[in-house]
């Protein structure tokens, strides 16, 4: 037998002694990523953090592997030192299944259809953030099958399809500052809890959006361009409500019956925006809800509300004033909760 005949028999029982006792492969054969075990069952992680480009990584998935069931896949660059990875093609992971996978600061512009197909009854978790995507290939959602949490936060996304899911319980599109989509993006994915879509210069809310969410929580919109709450605009389906959330964006007024559907703690939160008037039409409702469901708030700290008589109905009623958060202040730097009741009933005719 010639030496590179022996060297490559014990190249291979040397790779059965080390892959024997344990699940992770050679370490050799998957460089640069790193195999973890965590844990006593164990459950595998794998770390590609430091690949260098797609073929790499596509050859690293190639590799003789124990075990082809990951809990997590990680890469993770840094501002300064983004993964140099352009695009996930179809295959990349090869026979290998993930639970989760995180992919933060990498220079991924594109996502092939089906990437994440091989993880289709196991991946319930995807974070692909601070990278450079332009779009995300929704179509893959209806296949996986207990898939909870996308966050795409931090992209360059230019517009969503609409979205179908029947496991999807989080959704984060936030900081991606030129997305667009239709009215109906959200009607198939009526699982959500948390929705996050900060951030986006949204300019309106389209009315009904959220209708067909039945358990969704948390709503974070704050940060956007919108500059009117249009009837029917922040209409809600489910009792679960927690917050809704449209600090910092350029609010300045709302519509009757813009607001309804909440649960019993919702908390409303309009910080900094430019809200003058609290319109009885529009703002009564609101508070009549939230009094009336429990222990929810509307908090509008930071806006220059002018404290005429047209503030009235709110000043002179102890309940719906307990629901006001105690730092909002009139345009002159007067608390609400300050403010005199006998005052407005005297002078407004109350």
């Amino acid at each position: 037998m010639n030496s590179k005949c022996i060297y490559m028999v014990m190249m291979a029982v040397l790779r059965l002694m080390l892959t024997s006792a344990q699940s992770c492969p050679f370490h050799m054969d998957i460089a640069p990523c790193l195999c973890t075990e965590i844990g006593p069952s164990p459950e595998l992680d794998m770390d590609c953090s430091h690949v260098v480009d797609i073929d790499q990584l596509m050859r690293v998935f190639q590799a003789d592997f124990p075990s082809t069931n990951y809990r997590r896949l990680s890469m993770t660059g840094t501002p300064d030192d983004p993964i140099p990875i352009s695009f996930l093609p179809d295959g990349v992971f090869g026979s290998i299944t993930f639970q989760e996978i995180v992919i933060q600061h990498a220079q991924i512009n594109r996502v092939d259809d089906y990437a994440f197909l091989g993880s289709k009854d196991t991946l319930t978790m995807l974070t692909l953030i601070h990278s450079e995507l332009t779009s995300f290939p929704t179509t893959i959602l209806p296949l996986l099958s207990d898939f909870r949490e996308l966050d795409l936060s931090y992209n360059h996304l230019v517009f969503i399809p609409d979205l179908r899911s029947s496991s999807l319980r989080s959704l984060t599109l936030a900081h991606n500052t030129q997305l667009n989509f239709s009215d109906r993006v959200f009607d198939e994915i009526d699982q959500i809890i948390d929705l996050n879509i900060a951030h986006c210069n949204m300019e309106t809310i389209p009315p009904g959006m959220f209708l067909n969410m039945m358990n969704l929580s948390t709503v974070y919109l704050e940060y956007n361009k919108i500059t009117h709450l249009d009837a029917a605009s922040l209409h809600f389906t489910s009792e679960v409500i927690e917050e809704v959330v449209l600090s910092g964006n350029q609010i300045s007024a709302a519509e009757p019956n813009f607001f309804s559907g909440t649960g019993k703690h919702t908390y409303l939160e309009l910080l900094n925006n430019q809200i003058t008037t609290l319109g009885e039409a529009s703002w009564r409702p609101v508070f009549h809800a939230i009094s009336e469901h429990g222990d929810g708030l509307v908090m509008l700290d930071g806006n220059p509300l002018d404290c005429g008589c047209s503030l009235a109905w709110l000043v002179t009623s102890s309940s719906f004033l307990s629901h006001l958060a105690l730092g909002a202040t009139c345009a002159n730097g007067t608390a609400i909760h300050d403010l005199n009741p006998s005052a407005f009933d005297h002078n407004c005719g109350r």
